[in-house]
């Protein structure tokens, strides 16, 4: 958990949420992120066709560990 000493430290933790269970398996774990524009059908990808995971840094693996190279 980060200390208040950083300037940053209230906002690393802001969105964590709790999955509601216990011994929850990673691999069995699916998240994605959605932009919803006012007008129009959520998108999962931005204009460059990349993920929004991936565009935060929040999904930095594929699904065999690999390392995702963004361009």
């Amino acid at each position: 958990m980060p200390t208040q000493e950083v300037a940053t430290a209230n906002l690393e933790w802001k969105h964590i949420y709790s999955l509601g269970g216990e011994n929850i398996q990673r691999e069995r774990v699916d998240v994605k992120v959605f932009f919803q524009p006012t007008t129009g059908v959520p998108e999962e990808t931005d204009r460059s066709g990349h993920k929004w995971l991936q565009t935060f840094g929040l999904d930095r693996k594929d699904k065999h560990g690999a390392s995702i190279l963004m361009v």
